[in-house]
């Protein structure tokens, strides 16, 4: 664990993401380290990859020899966010093709369960509030697996979400029209909000 911490900490200290992605990937290709050590490296170059929805980063670790090695649960979750590779994060449409392929599923694990939430959030940050309504509207009907949290605090987590960026939106479009107001000129447009 203490070479793992060090390790984590010698890529926390690197300048540029170039060559974090370069110690990374010299860890996890040593054979030098036990595999105890490559394969927690391996997952979070898989996590990072996740994260950021990229392919291109994503695919070689996801193809690596040991990947088999990931656990039972690495590998379930593995299931449920592999699709998030493949979708655009600055697309809302791309985004509610992801939601629509992992929701029909049923009942929905929790990892199925962090998806939604993910995804939904995603789509509220690119501000078509719209898509989101109508995820949460869906959500009544959404069945969970025993091991997920209660419906209603799903749809909570959800509401909270849509609320704060309802409120958002409002001061936006107070701001925007406060400019206008503010600085009257036929040459200024008034400016884009996200979601309006």
């Amino acid at each position: 664990e203490a070479f793992i911490a060090a390790l984590e900490t010698l890529l926390a200290s690197t300048a540029t993401h170039d060559t974090y992605q370069s110690l990374l990937r010299s860890a996890i290709d040593s054979d030098k380290f036990p595999d105890m050590i490559r394969v927690h490296f391996l997952w979070r170059g898989i996590l990072e990859a996740l994260n950021g929805y990229s392919s291109e980063r994503g695919a070689p670790l996801l193809a690596h020899p040991l990947a088999k090695n990931l656990s039972p649960d690495q590998k379930d979750a593995l299931e449920v966010f592999r699709p998030f590779l493949d979708a655009d994060p600055e697309s809302a449409d791309s985004l509610w093709k992801l939601y629509e392929s992992t929701a029909k599923k049923t009942p929905l694990s929790r990892g199925q369960a962090s998806a939604i939430l993910e995804i939904f959030s995603r789509i509220l940050r690119l501000g078509d509030i719209e898509k989101a309504k109508s995820i949460y509207d869906a959500s009544d009907k959404f069945v969970f697996s025993a091991e997920v949290t209660k419906k209603e605090n799903f749809r909570l987590s959800l509401l909270r979400l849509l609320q704060i960026a309802e409120k958002s939106r409002e001061m936006n479009r107070a701001a925007s029209e406060a400019a206008l107001a503010a600085f009257p000129d036929d040459k200024i447009s008034r400016p884009e909000i996200l979601g309006s």
